[in-house]
Formats: C-alpha cells, sequence, structure tokens
C-alpha cells in the first residue's frame, strides 16, 4: 500500500456506501471525524506519497460563457496542471476571463461539429491525462482525489463520471443517472457532430451513481435552446417524439 488506496478498494468502498444508504444507513462517515464502521474497509492513505499523481489537463470549448465559465474553472485551481480552451467566437468577456486562469487560448469559429471542436483542444494539451468540462460544468472537490487514484494505479485508462445535472431554479436532478467518459489517458479523441464520445479506451472503471459528481447547471431556457441547436445539427439522431417535442 506505499503508492495509496487501489482503485478497486476505493470504488468497493463506494459500492459499499451505496448499499448501505440503500439500508436506510444515511450516516456513513461522522461528520466530527471519528470512525464510522463503514469506513474499515478502506485503507488507509500514508502520511506521504512516493510519487506524485500524473499531472491532469483541462480541456474544454466555449463560446459567450462569461457568465458561468469563471465558476468552472474555479473548481478545477491549483488541481489542473494546464487548461486549453477553444473559443468558438466569443463577443463577451470569456476569453479575458479564461485569461486570468492562466489558460491557452485557441481561437477557432464553431462550425456545429462538436467532435471536431473538442479534439482541437484534446490535441493541444501536453499532460499525460485529460479532464473534460463544459462552462455550465464544476467538478466536486472530492473528485479530486479519486481521479487522482484512477490516474495513479495503472489500473485503468479512464473514468465515467455521473453528472449532476440541475435546472437552476429546481432543487431535483433532471436526467438521471447520466454518466460520461469524462477524465481519460492523453491522446484519445472524440467523435460525433453532437453528443460527441470518447474513442480509445480501453479499460475505464465506473465511479459510484452517489457521486461525487460533475455539477452540471443552466437554466430551462439554455437548455431548450442547446436541444434545438442540437437538432438543428443533426436531426437523425432524435427519435419521432422527440422530434416532434424539440419542433413543439
Amino acid at each position: 500500500m506505499t503508492r495509496g488506496i487501489r482503485v478497486r478498494d476505493l470504488l468497493s468502498f463506494a459500492l459499499w456506501r451505496d448499499t448501505a444508504t440503500t439500508l436506510g444507513i444515511r450516516r456513513i462517515i461522522r461528520p466530527d471525524g471519528s470512525t464510522s464502521p463503514l469506513t474499515r474497509c478502506l485503507p488507509v492513505i500514508p502520511d506521504s506519497r512516493t510519487t506524485s499523481p500524473p499531472a491532469v489537463g483541462l480541456a474544454m470549448m466555449v463560446q459567450n460563457e462569461e457568465r458561468r465559465l469563471g465558476r468552472c474553472l474555479e473548481s478545477v485551481a491549483g488541481w489542473v496542471a494546464e487548461i486549453v480552451v477553444v473559443d468558438g467566437g466569443s463577443t463577451d468577456r470569456t476569453m479575458e476571463i479564461a485569461g486570468e486562469f492562466g489558460a491557452r487560448i485557441i481561437e477557432r469559429p464553431f462550425d456545429g461539429d462538436y467532435a471536431t471542436q473538442r479534439n482541437v483542444g484534446l490535441r493541444a494539451l501536453t499532460t499525460p491525462w485529460t479532464l473534460v468540462l463544459d462552462a455550465d460544468e464544476r467538478l466536486s472537490l472530492d473528485l479530486r482525489q479519486i481521479l487522482d487514484h484512477v490516474a495513479s494505479s495503472g489500473d485503468a485508462d479512464g473514468a465515467y463520471i455521473h453528472m449532476l445535472n440541475i435546472l437552476e431554479g429546481d432543487a431535483n436532478p433532471w436526467f438521471w443517472p447520466d454518466r460520461h467518459l469524462r477524465f481519460f489517458r492523453s491522446g484519445c479523441t472524440m467523435v460525433g457532430r453532437i453528443h460527441e464520445r470518447v474513442q480509445g479506451t480501453k479499460r475505464p472503471v465506473y465511479l459510484p451513481l452517489s457521486g461525487p459528481f460533475i455539477h452540471h447547471s443552466k437554466t430551462l431556457s439554455e437548455q431548450w435552446d442547446r436541444e434545438k441547436q442540437y437538432f438543428e445539427t443533426d436531426p437523425s439522431y432524435y427519435a419521432h417524439n422527440d422530434v416532434e417535442r424539440i419542433r413543439r
């Protein structure tokens, strides 16, 4: 255990936690920091690490996101070693805000192909691991440690992470569960004009439904605008019922 907690042990504990919650056990780790019986299966992290986790780079594609970009970048500040932002033609303070966080900005007019736009940023990263976020998303603080373990273990080349999708003004998540491959070894590419997906990972791990999450928040009108944009880009992706709903 000189390298810390193995990914398998960490995920086993998370599965234990999910099971306990299902059985009605609401308090797994006590607020005062004392040991809970359910934490005994989790190996102890050594006080000092012999090696540091591999560096992680953040890849983003943005356009006119001055309202939300700062909150997104704050959620990874001090953890990611590199930020690459591909700007599709912003006319507000988006690029200025990205620059304040030390991001490398690549200007490329958005042509409607999401995978192509994202791949520009993926190719520009120099770190061994990649995290992908959108401007309306934030990384949970607890997720950093888990992703460090995934990257350090040598047992996986990517991680599927659950999204906690919240429409602003509504306390309950929508479109649940929603899990995506957002953390992976650099060198992968994406495919798909819309709802793009990562290709090239063979050993992903699946993080638990109970979190920690990527928090995804937007207004209802923003969600419908995005659906309309997706539909106009590739209507063949949608079933008949979805087509009628979007048209209405």
